[in-house]
């Protein structure tokens, strides 16, 4: 399995809100097909792509924190199409 983190492009940007792109999780089979896609549009911003793990539950992304400390991590749910 692969997993591929793609940024998406932004259609309608009109300058009154802060700039950020949303991204896709895209998960594909070692024979390169395309097994899903999940658009992520909030909060992409506070996620530590370098930090991933997968796991029975889904994807682990690391969630950015104030205290170094507390470690914690969004699991997004892996489905076929």
């Amino acid at each position: 399995m692969f997993i591929r983190v793609a940024e998406n492009p932004i259609k309608q940007w009109n300058g009154d809100v802060p700039f950020f792109k949303p991204f896709s999780l895209i998960i594909m089979s070692k024979d390169g097909k395309m097994l899903s896609e999940t658009s992520i549009r909030e909060n992409s911003d506070k996620l530590c792509f370098g930090d991933m793990y997968g796991c029975k539950e889904g994807l682990a992304i690391r969630k950015m924190t104030e205290n170094e400390n507390v470690i914690s991590f969004n699991i997004y749910k892996i489905k076929g199409q």
